[in-house]
């Protein structure tokens, strides 16, 4: 693994969360099911937990965790931190060709699953990748799960590196809206920076009590776990955002702090339990993964009086733009620089753009990554003399809140030379009665009389019960933006395609409408 060599040694990771367990061992740190897993119970287990760690893996070794939200998982990261060891999360909904597909390119030698995850057919294809052990974990304990292990693993305490700050502490995957996977390496400095971060901005303590419903596997998740943990508060951890159960969980723990993707905050708000009791005790709610939308903005304040925040980020860089404005009229804004983090906005040229003009954002931090697993040429192309690029346009008002415009590479390029940001079709069509989700794409398609082809927005929609009518999409767009804005299609689907951290891959949406006929009965022409 192409890995940085570390800088400095005087930082250290591996007392989490050793603060709670010294001051309130017998304090629930979280619960899972139906069982509450004290400080002591964290503690615990995760000494028993190092010492295998040590004796079987190298300090800077990487290790695939392919787990689901469970203990088991909290636990295998707190014990990878105090050992030295790297971890690398797997959603657990990969499926087995993309989980080897990431073993081979990252080089990575141990899997961790549950007990029983694995059946012998899948063992059994795991010959082609050259894995020293696959390990079985149940109560916090490793179980090998391959017939024999290379006896030089047995003792190799003699053959480990000096673990610093600047040491590895994480990889997580991630496919940002390309749906391209990539192996974000976190340093150790940088992740407690994240965790500390998470802490003043969502004013955490020890008082704090919280839902942590985002897979452990993304950041929104983990970074959570991680900051509640460190602080000694206390957290129901769910197994996914399955809105009945959430929705239960949150009248019955009346919980101060809710931090969940977009999409399953605008489930929850729909759901029938869900009333201005349910967030009596919130002092901070936030939304991430992807840009907040009009509509739940407008349901969170009807229920509660009070608008969302909002955190942009991505896994390179955690939260880069925090929106905790309590104006409902700046409520779609992405917000102001989170505590530490520099923003500039470049044009196409390099050139920082003036106010008010729309450019690239880039940001450095000390929570930034050091880089790509083994991808170096991906890493040369996304840091740039220490600033990371996003791939994400944006500009600065009077007020220096920053706005989202959309993604460099889904601008559309009119035949004309235009440029159409889709965000600003989809805000409009987000308003429209019966709207639930909207994207829109830039669609290459043949003109009729040139025959060259050129770029048009089609707008991609759900709705709610009834679907709304195209008429109706068309003349409220009509009123509100240019005619050359207008999408040539509508198509209404029933759901819009998710990444496993929540966003819409817009790639999957071209890829399926590509060459489809204008007279596809899905299609309804707005524009001639």
């Amino acid at each position: 693994m192409n890995m940085p060599e570390n800088k400095s040694d005087s930082f250290d990771l591996s007392d989490l969360p050793g603060r709670a367990v010294r001051n309130t061992p017998k304090k629930t740190a979280f619960a899972f099911n139906d069982r509450q897993h004290t400080y002591q119970d964290v503690a615990t287990t995760v000494s028993q937990l190092t010492l295998q760690y040590r004796r079987y893996f190298k300090s800077n070794e990487l290790v695939a965790l392919w787990l689901p939200n469970c203990p088991e998982l909290l636990y295998a990261y707190i014990s990878g931190f105090q050992a030295g060891v790297i971890s690398m999360p797997l959603h657990h909904d990969y499926k087995f060709p993309e989980v080897k597909s990431i073993l081979r390119k990252s080089a990575c030698r141990h899997l961790i699953v549950l007990n029983n995850q694995l059946d012998d057919e899948i063992l059994n294809e795991l010959d082609d990748v050259e894995l020293d052990q696959v390990w079985g974990i149940e109560n916090g304990v490793l179980h090998p799960m391959l017939p024999g292990m290379k006896e030089s693993r047995a003792n190799i305490s003699h053959v480990n590196r000096p673990v610093g700050p600047e040491s590895i502490g994480l990889v997580l995957h991630t496919s940002g809206s390309t749906g391209q996977s990539k192996g974000v390496m976190i340093s150790r400095s940088s992740l407690m920076h994240i965790i500390q971060g998470r802490i003043e901005c969502a004013e955490i303590d020890e008082h704090s009590v919280a839902i942590v419903a985002s897979s452990l596997v993304h950041s929104v998740g983990l970074y959570q776990a991680l900051a509640f943990l460190s602080t000694g508060s206390s957290f129901v951890l769910m197994q996914s955002y399955e809105v009945s159960c959430l929705s239960h969980t949150i009248n019955n723990i009346q919980p101060t702090h809710l931090i969940m993707v977009v999409s399953a905050f605008e489930k929850l708000l729909m759901h029938p339990l869900i009333k201005a009791s349910s967030f009596k005790n919130i002092k901070f709610s936030s939304v991430g993964a992807d840009r907040v939308t009009s509509t739940v903005q407008e349901k969170y304040y009807s229920i509660t009086g009070k608008t969302l925040s909002a955190s942009y980020g991505m896994t390179e860089l955690s939260w880069m733009i925090i929106h905790n404005s309590p104006d409902p009229d700046i409520s779609e804004a992405l917000g102001r620089p989170a505590p530490g983090v520099e923003i500039k906005l470049l044009d196409q040229e390099g050139n920082e753009v003036k106010e008010g003009e729309v450019g690239e954002i880039y940001a450095r931090s000390p929570k930034q990554m050091e880089g790509y697993l083994n991808d170096p040429d991906m890493t040369q192309r996304s840091v740039l003399d220490g600033w990371v690029k996003s791939g994400d346009l944006a500009l600065k008002d009077v007020n220096g809140i920053y706005w989202f415009i959309g993604r460099e590479k889904d601008l559309i390029v009119l035949h004309s030379g235009d440029t159409v940001s889709p965000v600003e079709i989809e805000q409009e069509i987000l308003k429209v009665p019966g709207v639930r989700g909207c994207v829109v794409i830039g669609m290459r398609v043949q003109d009729e009389y040139t025959h060259s082809l050129s770029e048009v927005p089609w707008a991609f929609i759900t709705h709610n019960a009834a679907v709304p009518e195209s008429d109706e999409i068309l003349r409220h767009l009509g009123k509100r933006i240019s005619d050359y804005k207008l999408p040539r299609k509508l198509i209404f689907l029933d759901h819009l395609p998710e990444g496993m951290s929540g966003k819409v891959i817009r790639e999957k949406i071209r890829d399926k409408w590509s060459g489809s006929s204008n007279n596809s009965p899905e299609l309804h022409d707005l524009v001639g």
